[in-house]
């Protein structure tokens, strides 16, 4: 007889007495973040909620959760906002200054190559957490206190954890986001307790004294065990089974990355919950054949977890897996029903109380939501239903269970994900169900090859062999599913309103008993209330009034990257390079793409054949295809390849997979209300011409405005072009990109006096001479994006035009 869990539950539903502690922590720790009141207010309410419980023993309950949501609030507090005046950031401005500073290393450097810096020099970077003791600066020595990350150019071999060094380089605050949807760096490093960075080279940092410190014998411990792996499987493996083993992704490729996220199974090289619970059913499995009783099995397993944790630098997800074993174990010695909804709470509870910041941490986030969402997927999902068989084994019945447990997982962590990496993954919701037996197998020897490592290494070889080729199935897997059409997709990310909607719904259903949501009523209801919210988020107004026109100058050093917006739909992008390596451009597109919405960049234009306006597109182009950004074609200059860079010709084959165009004077298109046309160059140029010189000029017209984006053109070219402009459209100017990055020969009085423009912004690092440039456009609203981040113009159908910077939105 089938067996049907759908029937009411006859037992009443357990008491969850953690879901309110867990909520009241999570509500202070947000109404600190988000008010950020003084640390006296919130021990007042403190005081108050006890006061008031015992003064009113009626309300106490309702006093302890204000209680208790004064201690989230308190505990955030000392954690983001609680600095001393000693600290390393009190002591630098906004500016980075040339220091010298002395501490303690916090663990040993992590080095890897560079594979942007010239064949001449030295490709090994390093970076370093440094716990300072004193500074000498331009106000002398002072006592200073805190940590700072350290980026050095070359290699700290021979430096270890605990060893007190002198370093001289630039010290200042850590840089935070400076482009719409950049990753914030600095919130993830101020989590970490790192308010300050400082950039140095190998020779100027000396060794004081060797030291050692209690992180010292782990990171030996694991740097051992990492080269061992490498020495027992492929490159490509080895640097998965470090990810998978140590939680170390340095060495993992971004190609790599690129390929997990898009097919889904990023969560597999990310030590969080399954890892661990699969190490504790391993570890608990081995006891009971050992013939341990309870007790011992309990303690075995908390032990071994522990012990892997320690391994892994115990990161939030990995102490909430840890946590929610520990209480598993606890609740399975003392012979007590398990709720996995209580004990996540509890785990949720206990995070907070530790390091509550971690409550705003993408990781953490989507550790919890997907123990909530398997819950949520037991409760509400239906068990086989008769149709479905059974088959050999139970494999069936196993596999709809799977696959139910999924789509909870994937209702919780769909809209994280999407809000995050603006990606959905339809491909990982049917493979993880079909990978998990074979990849509990790989991670058993995994466990087998490290416990072997650390204890028996000359034992190691046949376990990790056999890991190695595992992983390498595994990652041939990957490349299957990421390069398959369809299996993932960009979508635009939800807005904050609608994430809270959604999770407070979904949270709400989980405390209703489970007799109700069973019933054709329940699961109606909560169908109907998730597609009402969903055709909320369809139809909701999007940030950019329809038919407007949209120009995004991003910050991306000395280079040039300027995302257009058009009136039709449409979206192009001028430019994508940097000095500071191609990636920096690729990711700030990506990110700004992201953040906007879009999920399609119709046309890349590149103006000409200088590295710092084209070096990002290959890194761009790559991206796209595993984000699922469509691409529709890339535009160069004619004889873009002419002046024979091999890294002009390497852009240039690799936009050879899209449709590509050349671009010359007199082409013309429309793009709904709005006008683009090429000013410069003509279709024929002399051999002899700069790059500069063949620069693509492109002018915009919308709504009674113009817009011109002239690339590093300059000198001759550039008059004639002013000319050209007079006779051509009178003068009058609303934004112009100022040419050459706002350098002084491409910027002269004649060209402001020509022109006339009425915005002016600048894409350069910070060497360009701001001074000077408001002497040149004197009646112009100046933007550097080396001072004000990412510039943004908007443009309405009736002509308003609106202007703000990213840093001071």
């Amino acid at each position: 007889m089938p067996r049907s869990n759908d029937a009411p539950a006859a037992r009443s539903e357990p008491r969850r007495p953690t879901v309110a502690v867990a909520a009241a922590l999570a509500v202070g720790v947000c109404l600190d973040r988000a008010l950020a009141p003084p640390i006296a207010v919130v021990l007042a309410v403190g005081g108050l909620a006890i006061a008031f419980s015992l003064a009113a023993p009626a309300a106490r309950r309702a006093a302890v959760l204000l209680g208790l949501v004064a201690v989230g609030a308190a505990l955030h507090h000392l954690q983001w906002y609680a600095v001393p005046e000693t600290d390393v950031s009190k002591r630098v401005g906004e500016e980075a200054i040339l220091a010298r500073l002395t501490g303690v290393l916090a663990a040993d450097p992590r080095e890897y190559e560079d594979p942007d810096r010239p064949a001449w020099e030295d490709p090994r970077r390093s970076i370093a957490e440094v716990r300072c003791e004193s500074l000498l600066g331009e106000e002398g020595p002072v006592v200073c206190s805190g940590t700072v990350r350290l980026y050095v150019e070359g290699s700290l071999a021979g430096y270890g954890a605990g060893d007190r060094v002198r370093v001289l380089g630039w010290l200042g605050p850590v840089r935070g986001p400076r482009n719409p949807g950049e990753w914030d760096r600095r919130a993830g490093l101020r989590r970490r307790g790192v308010r300050g960075e400082m950039s140095a080279d190998a020779g100027t940092v000396e060794l004081l004294s060797e030291g050692w410190n209690l992180s010292a014998p782990l990171d030996g411990l694991r740097k051992r065990c990492g080269r061992q792996i490498e020495r027992l499987m492929p490159e490509r493996a080895a640097a998965a089974a470090k990810a998978l083993l140590l939680g170390d992704r340095t060495d993992l490729s971004r190609e790599d990355r690129r390929r997990f996220v898009a097919s889904g199974t990023m969560h597999l090289l990310a030590i969080s919950g399954l890892h661990v619970g699969m190490l504790a059913a391993f570890a608990a499995v081995l006891c009971r054949l050992i013939g341990f009783g309870p007790t011992l099995t309990a303690v075995a397993c908390v032990a071994v977890v522990g012990a892997f944790a320690t391994l892994a630098e115990f990161r939030p997800p990995v102490l909430r897996a840890v946590l929610f074993v520990l209480l598993a174990a606890l609740a399975w010695w003392s012979r007590r029903t398990l709720d996995l909804f209580n004990t996540l709470c509890a785990a949720v509870a206990i995070v907070l109380l530790i390091t509550p910041a971690s409550l705003f941490e993408a990781g953490t986030q989507l550790s919890f939501v997907a123990v909530a969402g398997l819950e949520w997927g037991r409760r509400v999902f239906p068990t086989r239903p008769h149709f479905w068989p059974a088959g050999p084994y139970g494999l069936g019945e196993r596999l709809w269970d799977g696959y139910r447990l999924t789509a909870g997982i994937a209702l919780w962590t769909g809209p994280l994900v999407a809000a995050n990496f603006g990606l959905v993954t339809p491909i990982g919701y049917l493979l993880n169900v079909l990978l998990l037996p074979a990849f509990g197998v790989l991670l058993a020897c995994g466990f087998v090859t490290l416990g072997l490592l650390i204890v028996a290494p000359s034992l190691a070889w046949g376990p990790g062999v056999s890991f190695g080729a595992g992983l390498t199935a595994l990652l041939w897997i990957v490349d299957a599913a990421a390069a398959l059409p369809g299996g993932h997709a960009a979508v635009p990310p939800p807005p904050g309103w609608w994430l809270a909607g959604w999770y407070v719904g979904l949270t709400a259903s989980l405390l209703v008993p489970i007799a109700a949501v069973r019933t054709s009523i329940g699961r109606a209801a909560l169908f109907l209330g998730g597609a009402g919210w969903a055709m909320a988020l369809y139809l909701a107004p999007g940030d950019l009034p329809p038919g407007s026109l949209r120009v995004t100058v991003l910050d991306v050093g000395h280079g040039s990257a300027t995302l257009i917006e058009l009136p039709d739909g449409h979206t192009l992008l001028y430019d994508c390079g940097s000095l500071s390596g191609g990636e920096r451009a690729a990711d700030a597109v990506a990110a700004a793409l992201r953040a906007r919405g879009r999920t399609r960049l119709d046309e890349i234009v590149i103006s000409h054949a200088d590295a710092d306006h084209f070096n990002g597109l290959s890194e761009l182009l790559d991206g796209a295809a595993w984000s699922g950004v469509a691409v529709g074609g890339v535009s160069f200059g004619p004889n873009f390849t002419a002046s024979g860079q091999t890294d002009a010709a390497v852009a240039f084959d690799a936009a050879k997979d899209w449709p590509t165009a050349a671009l010359a004077r007199g082409l013309t298109r429309d793009a709904g209300a709005a006008v683009l046309t090429i000013l410069h160059p003509q279709r024929e140029m002399k051999p002899a011409e700069s790059d500069n010189a063949r620069s693509v000029v492109l002018l915009i017209e919308f709504a009674g405005r113009r817009l011109l984006l002239p690339g590093d053109l300059e000198g001759g070219p550039q008059d004639e072009l002013a000319a050209d402009f007079i006779n051509r459209f009178g003068p009058g100017l609303d934004l112009l990109l100022a040419p050459h990055h706002g350098g002084k020969r491409a910027n002269p009085q004649s060209l402001a006096q020509r022109l006339e423009p009425k915005i002016v912004a600048v894409s350069g690092a910070q060497h360009a001479d701001a001074e000077f440039l408001r002497g040149v456009y004197p009646a112009a609203d100046l933007f550097l994006t080396s001072e004000v981040g990412a510039v943004t113009v908007t443009i309405t159908p009736d002509g308003a035009v609106k202007t703000e910077s990213f840093l001071n939105r």
